[in-house]
């Protein structure tokens, strides 16, 4: 008689991909789709398209390939077309969206003609990316989707924003999207770290009030789009006035000119 299979495990644990520190939730790194952002799927403004892409790409990072996690996933569009049904222009969205994260490192595929062979896009994944830097992630896309929806602007590419006459044609909406996004994920960053340096000065007070040496403190978050965004300043998409990143392209200027904020 053949043993009776069990259900696996509601909540699986994810693996710690370093050694030496004790096995608590803030040493914990995601190797697969983690259970914790279930919950992230809630978050108002973030596309059912993109969790799907998001399943898509971990099902490819996290295959053991000789006994070790790639990180990597690689594709083409029209393999995800085929496969998955996920649409080339939502594709393009969802990987700039990422590039702007602090969660992958993105190299861009490009194909020069229809009838050749081009080159696919490789998404590497951070593996000591926490919880943290996903939720932060999320609620920022969340945030700014809102707002240009609010706004009645597309995110895609197709809708340019500022017509060739007026600017150029130098900023469209997929990029003004993604400065936007990359602005927005650094300012929660600085956000945290605030919050976390309030609350180690709290600690330490209550530290030396019970006679007690200082608590080990959390570190700050690095910011991930500095690079980024002084690319854009080159590019001519936006420039710097004073403390603040300012559009560059009247249009997008009008509409948008309070989706950059102090930086």
């Amino acid at each position: 008689m053949s043993e009776e299979k069990k259900s696996p495990p509601r909540h699986s644990t994810p693996a710690i991909f370093y050694k030496g520190l004790p096995y608590t939730d803030e040493n914990l790194r995601f190797t697969r789709f983690p259970d914790a952002l279930i919950r992230a799927m809630d978050i108002k403004g973030v596309r059912s398209s993109f969790w799907k892409f998001t399943l898509v790409a971990f099902r490819h990072l996290m295959i053991k390939i000789n006994g070790k996690y790639p990180y990597e996933f690689t594709f083409t569009h029209a393999k995800l077309q085929n496969e998955y049904g996920l649409r080339s222009a939502a594709v393009s969205d969802f990987v700039y969206w990422y590039e702007v994260s602090g969660l992958f490192k993105i190299f861009h595929g490009y194909r020069s003609k229809l009838t050749e062979k081009g080159v696919a896009t490789t998404m590497v994944y951070f593996p000591d990316s926490t919880a943290e830097d996903w939720f932060i992630f999320v609620n920022a896309l969340g945030e700014t989707y809102t707002r240009f929806k609010k706004a009645g602007k597309a995110t895609s590419g197709k809708f340019h924003m500022s017509s060739p006459e007026e600017s150029g044609g130098k900023t469209d909406a997929r990029i003004a999207f993604q400065i936007s996004l990359a602005v927005a994920v650094d300012n929660k960053r600085r956000q945290t770290n605030v919050v976390r340096e309030e609350m180690a000065i709290l600690a330490d007070k209550a530290a030396a009030a019970n006679g007690e040496p200082p608590p080990r403190h959390l570190p700050r978050l690095p910011m991930v789009n500095e690079l980024y965004l002084k690319k854009m300043e080159r590019e001519g998409h936006i420039h710097r006035n004073g403390d603040q990143l300012v559009w560059s392209t009247p249009r997008v200027e009008t509409f948008l000119s309070k989706q950059l904020i102090e930086v």
